[in-house]
């Protein structure tokens, strides 16, 4: 026998198709995983967008409040769940256009400081509603909503009612609760 002949031997031929069997082995399992992988993916996007199918994601608690002086109520974040408007005297705004003027509190801010709530004004800030169209730089006060007949206004409290930090620091967050509320104005539903 010649050495030096030329071609494959048989094992060398076992090994060519051990090799490619295995590369088409592995090649095959990862295109089954990839094709699973889609299709779970294609379902899940089906189920996230058909409303039958879909699991309700936890929402958060919506708390409607409503304020009869102003005819109109708003959703409240769980901080304000006990947003208070104590009614004023429109007589003193010297306005014949202003119908309602309150400030706003809340349960707790009472509780845990009255006198800023008596004697010293709106923890929250004052809230007005105005019959007719607002113009802007005429008033002391910001536009909130714009209704047909009338407006509700707001104007942020002028200074802190207490000398606790953390009462102020209670008031300045509330303060921010309640201005972002503010987009869900509505009028008020019976």
């Amino acid at each position: 026998m010649n050495r030096n002949e030329q071609g494959f031997s048989a094992l060398m031929l076992i090994l060519a198709l051990v090799v490619a069997g295995l590369i088409a082995g592995i090649g095959w399992y990862v295109w089954q995983q990839q094709d699973k992988d889609q299709s779970t993916d294609t379902t899940s996007q089906q189920q996230n967008t058909n409303p039958q199918t879909a699991q309700p994601e936890e929402k958060a608690k919506a708390n409607v409040v409503k304020i009869s002086e102003l005819g109109i109520q708003l959703t409240v974040s769980d901080s304000l769940q006990d947003l208070q408007f104590i009614s004023g005297d429109t007589s003193e705004t010297n306005m014949p256009a202003v119908k309602a003027v309150g400030f706003m509190t809340t349960k707790k801010l009472v509780e845990l400081d009255a006198s800023c709530t008596t004697n010293k004004g709106a923890p929250l800030g004052t809230v007005w509603k105005v019959n007719g169209t607002y113009t802007t730089g005429e008033n002391t006060w910001v536009l909130v909503k714009q209704f047909p007949d009338y407006y509700i206004a707001y104007r942020e409290p002028g200074m802190q009612c207490s000398e606790d930090p953390a009462f102020n620091q209670l008031v300045d967050d509330l303060t921010a609760d309640l201005k972002k509320s503010f987009t869900t104005i509505s009028e008020a539903q019976n």
